[in-house]
């Protein structure tokens, strides 16, 4: 521009300059001719893209913190499903924690015989007093068998021996049996070094980073954008560690420490059988963040822990394994008198113990006690040779070379060796326990199970140990889903709850699974069935290319829990989406079609509207191969064409409906009826009932009427000003507009043809 005379003047190129500029226009053009073929291959559609096979799925990083079983369990489990780097973040100098002091075993049905998941959900439950995470506890006991199939085919161990443990209906926890010359090999310490062996191995070495001596301060991230990381310290350096993901596995708080006093601080004066580091630093890093804690008032003080003589008081015991009383041992008191069913749940035999036994301050008077520990009780435990044959020698043996467990070669020997046992007393309970053994019956103190009972009186040898109940689980812990999600309460005093993104939770830092006590065997089922849903779900959340659900491609999909409430034959099941954070907007009612291994699919209804990671649809009830942790696949089906929609004016509706109209209509109400205050349900044949969480404050009822009698009958009873939908296919219109007599009735007439139910 010209600034004098305000004109264009012409600017000159050379020939060089006029080429490059060729050059570059070419270019520009070919770059617009894809980016708007792009755009127009976009504009086909998601569902195209996501059918190409070419595209792989690829899954980011995630931090563990805490190296027990639930944490390598959760980290091996994130590297199966493809996560890039796993970084494994424990504050001791080994991995390990209390899953290597492990010893009775790991519980798991075993359905070729008697025993079933839904017996085992009734152990549990009954062991916990009811107050359990049922959806927990099912998730648990149905993926039992394949957390045993799991250890089989991936660490390759086998565990064969099988043992019935307190509180158990059937004989389903399961040890390994000892080495061919005869070494034990713990079921605890066995598990946990084949899985840091496949984890330090080739394979996975270059996408594991385990960091030791390291200490969890923080969880990094903010309400909106979930978890991204933590800081951690070692040797006063402090780092931040940034992932797609966080699980905490850090165990729980019976070692002592400020958590226990807090909650359980009555139960503080027993000794532990936890190692030093279990003081809920993970429960704690998720309550900083927000998460919902429970049952935190509840721990697991074990009946048997052994009293080691040269230091009776000691505030760190070893555990005497519920093996040696689920092999057939016997508790006895002073008198040599048995008082409880050894095979009871923990918390019955406990609390008998600490009323029937003795004073240990009294049989060790000569001993400084500087601990606080005057109320500990002792009894003792009695075994016969076979009984430690079938717990195993070695391990006897061991406890033995400790001066935990004793030989004797007859009672009459052990009572004139051991104080506070008396011979007359100890006689007379054997030949009691053998007469009850030989009846089958139970005794008086309801024991019905009696292994190797006859040998206790025509042994060889006894076995005695010297017993005190410990602290040994915390039940309580941080709440989480069946999908290993740790939660926080939705709104500030809300009584729901909502999934933190990012964060996943496995083991003894959550609660809910074990309610008030804990059932024998469980500890180590829940981390490996658990901790494989966290590191699973976990490498979920960096999916990428997210699969969108289409009406032409399977999804595969896992049922995260099955709601127990019958809709006349239907059950709300919810399954997870392929990502954690998956968010998949369709309305109630939109059809799908779920196949399971055992059915090829049936069509239902989808429920939830807006929910993250899980859909939930209405299946029928006991549908073949739809289980808890069932794989299964859904379609989403082509949407149906919609019916006229009627107006609501008034407060109060009734609805007739058939097959799945109810959820249409229920669309309608919800969109157009402000001040409706109830609504009535009228459902023909085969109508599925709706889900009354779609309509919250609405006074909901439904009645299922099996002739146009039973429903004019109904009918009659309603108000005159009432207003009636009948939301049903031509034919059954044709028929009910003959028969319905009253004001106020809006026919919405369904697209498809379908037979008339009545004639």
């Amino acid at each position: 521009v010209d600034n004098d005379e305000t004109k264009l003047r012409r600017v000159g190129f050379t020939p060089i300059a006029r080429a490059r500029i060729a050059l570059l226009s070419s270019f520009l053009l070919a770059v617009g001719v894809v980016y708007l073929y792009n755009l127009w291959h976009i504009g086909k559609g998601h569902a195209e893209m996501a059918l190409r096979s070419d595209i792989p799925a690829t899954r980011g990083s995630i931090i563990v913190v805490g190296g027990g079983l639930a944490g390598l369990t959760a980290a091996l489990t994130a590297l199966e499903h493809g996560c890039q780097s796993v970084t494994i973040i424990e504050k001791n100098a080994f991995l390990g924690g209390n899953s290597a002091k492990a010893t009775s075993g790991m519980n798991s049905v075993n359905q070729n015989e008697s025993d079933t998941p839904d017996q085992f959900i009734s152990d549990t439950l009954k062991a916990g007093h009811g107050i359990n995470d049922e959806n927990l506890i099912q998730m648990v006991a149905f993926q039992s068998a394949g957390a045993r199939r799991w250890l089989g085919e991936t660490l390759k161990l086998d565990m064969k021996d099988r043992t019935r443990l307190g509180g158990h209906s059937f004989p389903r926890t399961w040890r390994f049996s000892p080495m061919a010359d005869g070494r034990p090999q713990p079921v605890g310490w066995t598990i946990m070094k084949t899985l840091i062996d496949v984890l330090k191995s080739d394979e996975y070495k270059d996408r594991v980073n385990i960091k030791l001596n390291n200490a969890v301060n923080r969880l990094l991230g903010s309400e909106e954008s979930g978890v991204v990381g933590v800081l951690s310290e070692s040797s006063g350096e402090k780092e931040e560690i940034h992932a797609d993901a966080v699980v905490l596995a850090s165990g729980g708080y019976c070692a002592g420490g400020d958590v226990l006093r807090k909650y359980a601080g009555k139960s503080s004066k027993f000794p532990t059988t936890n190692g030093p580091w279990a003081t809920g630093d993970g429960i704690k890093l998720g309550m900083e963040f927000g998460a919902v804690a429970r049952d935190m008032e509840h721990v697991q003080v074990h009946p048997t822990s052994f009293v080691n003589k040269s230091d009776p008081f000691a505030t760190t015991n070893f555990l005497a394994p519920e093996s040696l009383r689920g092999t057939g041992g016997i508790l006895v008191n002073g008198e040599g008198k048995r008082f409880v069913n050894e095979l009871a749940p923990r918390d019955v035999v406990t609390n008998a113990i600490l009323k029937n036994g003795f004073s240990l301050s009294a049989l060790f008077a000569e001993t400084k006690n500087d601990r606080g520990a005057e109320d500990r009780k002792g009894a003792w435990l009695v075994l016969s040779s076979e009984m430690v044959d079938a717990f195993g020698a070695a391990s006897a043996s061991f406890y033995a070379s400790k001066g935990l467990l004793s030989l004797f070669s007859s009672v009459h020997e052990a009572a004139t060796e051991l104080e506070k046992l008396s011979l007359e007393g100890l006689e007379q309970t054997i030949e009691e326990y053998v007469s009850s053994w030989r009846s089958g019956e139970p005794d008086t103190f309801g024991k019905d199970y009696y292994p190797s009972g006859g040998t206790l009186r025509d042994t060889a040898e006894y076995w005695i140990a010297l017993i005190t109940p410990a602290l040994h689980y915390s039940m309580g812990g941080l709440r989480i889903s069946p999908s290993a999600e740790i939660l926080r309460r939705r709104g500030e005093s809300g009584s729901s709850f909502t999934a933190i993104p990012g964060l996943f939770g496995a083991g003894e830092v959550t609660g809910g699974m074990h309610g008030a006590n804990r059932l024998a065997g469980n500890s180590l089922l829940e981390c490996v069935v658990m901790g494989r849903i966290a590191g699973e779900r976990a490498s979920s959340v960096s999916l990428k290319p997210l699969p969108p659900l289409v009406s032409d491609q399977w999804t595969e999909s896992r049922v995260r829990s099955i709601n127990s409430t019958d809709y006349h034959g239907y059950k709300t099941t919810y399954l997870e989406l392929p990502s954690a954070l998956h968010e998949v907007n369709v309305p109630a009612g939109q059809r799908f079609k779920i196949r399971s291994q055992k059915h090829g699919g049936v069509a239902v209804p989808n429920l939830a509207v807006g929910t993250r990671g899980v859909i939930a649809l209405l299946t029928p009830k006991d549908y073949p191969g739809v289980y808890p942790g069932a794989k299964v696949d859904i379609l989403m089906l082509e949407p149906r064409a919609r019916a006229s929609e009627p107006t609501v004016n008034g407060s109060s509706v009734t609805v007739i409906t058939s097959e799945d109209r109810a959820f249409d209509t229920l669309q309608t109400l919800r969109r157009g009826a402000e001040n409706l205050s109830a609504v009535f349900f009228l459902l023909l044949e085969d109508a599925i009932v709706p889900d009354n969480s779609l309509l919250p404050g609405v006074q909901f009822s439904t009645a299922r009427v099996e002739s146009i009698t039973a429903l004019l009958v109904h009918l009659s009873k309603r108000g005159p000003e009432e207003e009636v939908i009948v939301a049903v296919n031509a034919d059954a219109r044709s028929v009910l507009e003959g028969e319905i007599e009253r004001e106020n009735v809006v026919y919405v007439e369904s697209p498809e043809k379908k037979e008339c139910p009545w004639d």
